[in-house]
């Protein structure tokens, strides 16, 4: 059996919470496992997309936050700690493909894709 571990981004408007994934489509009811502003977050945003040489991170929120990329088999292909605003990532040495981006602060966490040409 495989197990998936994902981490949906919950708003006050959020009634089922779905998740895309090419072939595979999953339906369910939110669970609040946590006590406090579970909305409170700042934007995350990356661009371009699709990307060549370079990927910018923007990170609407200066605390600290932890920036990985993985690739599509799961690997994570860096990883970097990043105080304000954002990071951009030389993608000269990735391979053409899709990647993911995760960004988990204390007041943000995010998640999103790009493809690599």
């Amino acid at each position: 059996s495989t197990e998936i571990i994902f981490t949906p981004t919950i708003t006050p408007e959020s009634a089922v919470t779905r998740i895309f994934m090419d072939d595979l489509y999953m339906t369910g009811t939110p669970v609040i496992s946590a006590i406090g502003d579970a909305v409170k977050g700042a934007r995350v945003s990356f661009s371009p997309n699709p990307a060549m040489d370079y990927i910018t991170i923007s990170i609407d929120d200066k605390t600290f936050h932890v920036v990985e990329l993985f690739d599509i088999a799961g690997r994570m292909v860096f990883t970097a700690g990043v105080y304000g605003k954002g990071i951009t990532v030389d993608l000269r040495s990735y391979q053409k493909g899709i990647y993911f981006v995760s960004c988990r602060g204390s007041n943000v966490s995010a998640t999103g894709k790009f493809i690599k040409n």
